[in-house]
């Protein structure tokens, strides 16, 4: 009985000091949700990879829906070139540009599609990084944020 009391305390004393701050679980959300395109020009991937083919630019403003994500992880050759890769990306397909987007004339810019997105029939689907977007539970909630966004 003592040694099961100090293995416990010896066992929970200590943390990593690493916290991870995962998303919300989609089935408990019930949805991955919207987003809205925070940076003023970012490329669209074929795969959660820095290194991956270009599919097509997203502007500022531009709204999309979040059809997937992943944790990207760092390859070999994409640490080499100095890359970006690791953390979490978003499958998306972009719904429609916000108000923001198409007042300043911007829009989704397609280009071939390649492996693992699609831009066919005018859809436009890729992976983005996190960090480019801000997400959001529902689409009105990122219409409302894009108005916003305007506004200023």
């Amino acid at each position: 009985m003592l040694a099961a009391a100090a293995l416990l305390l010896v066992s929970c004393g200590g943390t990593s000091g690493r916290n991870i701050a995962l998303p919300a679980d989609p089935p408990l959300s019930g949805g991955m949700g919207f987003a809205l395109v925070k940076a003023s020009y970012i490329r669209l991937k074929a795969e959660p990879s820095a290194m991956a083919a270009d599919l097509g630019n997203l502007r500022d403003g531009t709204l999309v829906e979040l059809v997937g994500r992943e944790l990207g992880l760092q390859a070999e050759d994409e640490a080499k070139a100095g890359a970006e890769a690791e953390g979490l990306w978003y499958r998306v397909r972009v719904v429609a540009e916000s108000s923001a987007a198409k007042a300043s004339g911007q829009a989704a810019l397609p280009a071939a599609a390649g492996q693992g997105g699609s831009a066919a029939a005018g859809v436009l689907e890729g992976w983005v990084r996190d960090a480019e977007l801000e997400v959001f539970a529902t689409r009105s909630q990122a219409e409302r944020a894009a108005s916003k966004a305007q506004a200023r």
